[in-house]
């Protein structure tokens, strides 16, 4: 958006004291991230009452009128907006082909899809954003290269379900197939033109071929974040979460034979209504298990509209709390420990931070280059070669090859 803005003209403010427009990204997957949003555009509205207000992405307002123009609007909450701008709007389904090419972040942000056709009993996020559409095939493939163009070496593929993707025949395997190879170098032995990251994937028979693509590309990073939520079947059911933990189990397993080394994220909740403290000891002993290097814990809260918000044997929000710091003391300590195992490795970096010389590495952990002697002509964005030295609180620390 900010991108769309620039290129008509726009310049971008530092004070909201200066602004003629003010946008926020509303979030309310969580009661908690739906109340701050709320406060701040109301205290926005309250400071700036003859300021245009844009409020993007899943946050409830029913004041505002709702208008759902294309993914590259995130279904967006406009307030204030003049109604001929509704003449200009696009479809989901396109993309204009001179669209801008945001560049103030280090990675390339691809929305492939929007929306979730999904009925977990905890999600208010589908009766915000719609059922699942995808961005066509084409599409994302001219923007893409024109990322490539920009000089992003890094693309992250985002979307509210990615496992939903399906335009032309094509699901998300054969698109980050097609990504990876426009992304690869035509020498082998040469870097590669840009790597692809997946987001965030639920377990089941799409992600395991997704995981079978990842092994048939180096440039596809060795990275997956999984939203599996509970270590317990029970608790899954309830959730109405589309796979067992034997999925889960499955999908990290595949992903650890493409690499001991591929980095792997959780989101987990506790203190789902009814959930035990036998279910509770069942997802810690999931994170023993599979021993991820990045997990989200949150508690779980009441979400009105959904169906989990009138389950009986709701848990105490402190339970839910104190579960929850179980959780991320257990996790922290598992990525410290993983981290160590990437001494002595050789990983790739993209560069975020030109000043500091760090980034991130395909296994999606931040990463410093200690000797930045030989990184003159280093720049942002760029990929740099480096073996890994230390590991340090869960990052590491690495020398350019």
């Amino acid at each position: 958006m900010e991108a769309d803005y620039l290129a008509k003209g726009w310049e971008r403010t530092e004070s909201h004291s200066d602004a003629d427009l003010i946008v926020v990204r509303g979030c309310s997957v969580t009661r908690r991230a739906q109340h701050d949003c709320e406060r701040l555009v109301a205290h926005i509205k309250a400071k700036y009452p003859a300021t245009r207000l844009i409020v993007t992405g899943c946050l409830r307002d029913e004041s505002a009128e709702r208008l759902s123009p294309a993914v590259r609007r995130a279904r967006a909450i406009l307030e204030g907006m003049n109604a001929a701008d509704d003449e200009d709007e696009e479809t989901p389904q396109e993309i204009e082909e001179d669209e801008p090419i945001p560049m103030r972040t280090a990675r390339a942000y691809l929305k492939i899809q929007d929306g979730c056709s999904g009925k977990c009993s905890f999600c208010i996020v589908p009766q915000f954003r719609g059922p699942s559409f995808s961005i066509p095939f084409s599409s994302l493939m001219r923007k893409t290269e024109r990322f490539i163009e920009a000089g992003y070496t890094e693309i992250v593929l985002t979307g509210c379900n990615l496992i939903l993707y399906a335009s032309g025949g094509k699901r998300l395997p054969e698109l980050v197939d097609a990504l990876a190879r426009l992304g690869e170098s035509a020498d082998e032995k040469s870097r590669p033109r840009c790597r692809i990251r997946l987001g965030s994937i639920e377990p089941g028979a799409c992600a395991l071929e997704t995981v079978d693509v990842m092994a048939a590309h180096a440039n596809v990073c060795r990275y997956l974040h999984v939203p599996a939520q509970s270590g317990a079947d029970r608790i899954l059911t309830a959730m109405k979460r589309p796979y067992l933990v034997r999925d889960v189990v499955e999908l990290v397993e595949r992903a650890k034979r493409v690499s001991a080394l591929a980095g792997i994220g959780f989101d987990l909740m506790t203190g789902f209504p009814g959930e035990t403290e036998m279910d509770f000891l069942s997802t810690e002993g999931l994170i023993k298990r599979l021993c991820p290097s990045n997990v989200h814990v949150f508690p779980y809260s009441e979400r009105p509209g959904t169906i989990a918000a009138g389950l009986l044997d709701a848990i105490p929000r402190e339970v839910r709390h104190d579960r929850a710091r179980r959780l991320a003391a257990v996790a922290k300590n598992h990525r410290s420990q993983f981290a160590k195992k990437f001494i002595g490795q050789q990983v790739q970096i993209v560069i975020e931070d030109e000043k500091e010389m760090s980034g991130w590495t395909g296994e999606y952990f931040q990463c410093r280059i200690d000797n930045k002697g030989r990184c003159a002509s280093v720049k942002r964005r760029d990929i740099v070669e480096a073996r890994v030295t230390m590991a340090r609180h869960g990052a590491l620390v690495a020398a350019v090859v």
